[in-house]
């Protein structure tokens, strides 16, 4: 169909294709090259940002938990008594909610080693 308004159309894209081939050909050779790797002895500063960013993730679930979604009404069904007082019911559920998951984050981070031990072994070794 596009053939007939354009007879051209083909080779055009044909020619376009072959050229863009080349240039990211070049592109990748020659300006996008990986640089030189570096020996860092940690992450740095982005280690305070995950963390930062899980914490708040916890947050962020539990609000999503309790404001969006009926299944804290499912799930503690003898909380929730009236209309009146679901909001209230709710902020407490969000407050237990979210101090049970930071302890929890807070022992896998204290029983949780940060390296094995046969890395621990090999670094001993070195």
């Amino acid at each position: 169909m596009f053939a007939a308004a354009m007879p051209l159309g083909a080779a055009f894209s044909l020619v376009f294709n072959i050229i863009e081939m080349y240039s990211d050909k070049y592109k990748l050779q020659k300006l996008l090259q990986r640089p030189f790797p570096y020996y860092a002895f940690s992450i740095g500063p982005w280690l305070y940002v995950v963390n930062i960013m899980c914490l708040l993730s916890v947050y962020s679930n539990i609000c999503l938990f309790a404001f969006s979604s009926n299944q804290i009404t499912k799930i503690f069904p003898t909380w929730i008594l009236g209309q009146d007082e679901i909001q209230k019911h709710f902020i407490i559920i969000v407050f237990i909610l979210e101090h049970i998951l930071l302890i929890v984050i807070f022992m896998l981070r204290k029983f949780i080693k940060d390296k094995v031990s046969w890395v621990l072994v090999y670094e001993k070794r070195k």
